[in-house]
């Protein structure tokens, strides 16, 4: 059966300085296609004024832009160090874009996603223009009164930011909206010529339904051994900034110092972005897991008795499921500790207090999701056992006739 893909329309707007960033955005968004597409059944088109603009006349340049680059479902706008050149109406072409995306949102909220990236990363005096910059802190503050919330990055840690976001972008589109101008495509199936199958109101298989198992499961364990990793670093460099701030709290210095305030400022760094990474797999994995659950009760549904050999396979089967059981019965608890753990840091600044929060949010979502995966996994093993019971009885009663 075709798979409808919903194709939504990102714009990225920014001045020149920023080409790094706009290589990232790029990258991100083939990186999305690649690994999300069938997960959440939507594709991004990433629309740009230098692969989606050509030499035209209007009644101004930026206007010729706005005419070509058409309609969109997502705005991404990132500033650093310039603000751009001036059009006939705004300050720079950026701004007028930013306009034309908020008077969308404005005329209706469901229509656009307006995000908004101020980069961080330092700058020579030399390359310092404070004008440009007057303009930047400017259009921050006035986007702030219009109800636009904003992120601040740096360069290291906005691939993996951009990610998440995205991610969760396009899941609340799904989940909560349908952007009125996202095209809805279908894939192509390849057709034999010499075998044709009718269609039949998209029901599948059994050999689907095996496929959609061991897909589902692999992207669960991919992103349950992302989790994984990433807790394991962030333990590593959390017990290195204490270790740290320890060694300076025992010298004569008192709390306040810039060496101290220096540390906390990086471990709530650390924090966040340990936040920022794991937020696609622990949205993804648990959603990829109930996947695979319910294609594994759809084969167990369409097959009816089983021989000595397939009974076999299914004795297997549920011992891996209970096996899983434990290994959820175990992860829990070690999972509950480094929250307590984290949930217990001392409230040193206001960034650390914000990556507290950003992290305990997550690993609270990520031990419930624990919790009903081992409620569902227990459900498929009392299947399974139903089914070995059955078809163990048959078998007595065959060998009784």
């Amino acid at each position: 059966m075709p798979q409808q893909i919903t194709n939504y329309r990102l714009f990225l707007a920014s001045p020149s300085d920023v080409q790094t960033e706009r290589d990232i955005v790029k990258r991100v968004v083939e990186d999305f296609n690649k690994t999300y597409s069938e997960q959440l059944s939507s594709t991004i088109s990433l629309i740009t004024w230098e692969d989606n603009t050509y030499p035209s006349v209007g009644d101004y340049p930026q206007s010729v832009v706005n005419r070509q680059i058409g309609d969109y479902d997502i705005f991404i706008g990132i500033l650093w160090s310039r603000f751009g050149t001036p059009t006939k109406y705004f300050a720079s072409g950026t701004e007028e874009e930013f306009n034309i995306a908020y008077e969308k949102y404005k005329n209706s909220s469901d229509d656009v996603e307006i995000m908004l990236y101020f980069s961080q990363e330092r700058l020579s005096v030399d390359d310092i223009d404070l004008e440009q910059v007057a303009k930047i802190k400017e259009f921050k503050k006035k986007t702030s009164n219009l109800g636009c919330y904003h992120f601040s990055f740096m360069q290291a840690d906005f691939e993996s930011l951009l990610k998440a976001h995205l991610y969760k972008v396009i899941c609340d589109w799904g989940k909560h909206k349908r952007g009125n101008n996202a095209l809805v495509i279908i894939e192509k199936q390849e057709i034999n010529e010499d075998f044709v199958i009718e269609e039949t109101g998209g029901e599948l298989g059994i050999l689907d339904y095996h496929d959609i198992l061991e897909t589902k499961l692999d992207e669960s364990v991919d992103d349950l051994n992302k989790i994984s990793e990433e807790t394991a670093t962030l333990g590593v460099q959390i017990r290195g900034k204490t270790a740290e701030l320890n060694a300076v709290n025992q010298s004569s210095v008192k709390y306040g110092t810039q060496q101290q305030k220096k540390i906390i400022s990086e471990t709530a760094k650390i924090m966040h972005r340990y936040a920022i990474t794991i937020d696609a797999p622990i949205n993804g994995w648990y959603t990829s897991y109930g996947q695979a659950l319910d294609a594994a009760k759809q084969l167990l549904d369409l097959s009816e008795n089983f021989d000595e050999d397939n009974i076999t396979e299914l004795i297997k089967t549920r011992d891996v499921y209970n096996g899983l059981i434990q290994t959820i019965d175990s992860t829990i608890p070690s999972m509950q500790e480094y929250l307590e753990s984290v949930s217990s840091l001392p409230k040193l600044s206001q960034q650390i207090i914000i990556a507290k929060k950003e992290v305990t949010t997550r690993l609270r979502k990520f031990i419930i999701d624990m919790e009903k995966s081992k409620h569902d996994t227990n459900l498929l093993v009392k299947v399974l056992d139903e089914k070995i019971n059955e078809n163990l009885d048959f078998e007595e009663v065959i060998e009784v006739e």
